[in-house]
């Protein structure tokens, strides 16, 4: 089981997103065999699965091309499950890919 952490503190999570309406850890992506999850750490701006809230603490199951967004910030992570993975420092895999877009273009 791997999981990846997101928010705007870099000391609590591993993929920071600067911006005021997305909280410290805000989500976590948790890949527990062949799915992957999405669970709102009770942010205060709420994280959405296609535009459709998320509950606090409630895994939602995320499936290839499913778009996540957190609050109000002007980002959003295209989930590509699929995607090749990659190994970590100690030889696990690492999590599915995240394309990141802004809701304006490409990053």
């Amino acid at each position: 089981r791997a999981c990846l952490v997101i928010g705007r503190s870099a000391g609590l999570s591993d993929v920071v997103v600067r911006d005021e309406s997305v909280s410290r850890a805000h989500a976590a992506v948790v890949h527990d065999g062949p799915d992957t999850f999405v669970i709102d750490l009770g942010s205060a701006g709420g994280t959405f699965i296609d535009n459709e809230p998320c509950g606090a603490h409630r895994p939602v199951r995320v499936l290839d091309g499913q778009m996540l967004s957190l609050a109000s910030a002007p980002v959003s992570y295209t989930f590509r499950l699929g995607a090749k993975r990659k190994r970590g420092a100690q030889g696990a895999e690492a999590g599915a890919g995240l394309e990141a877009k802004r809701r304006r273009g490409t990053l």
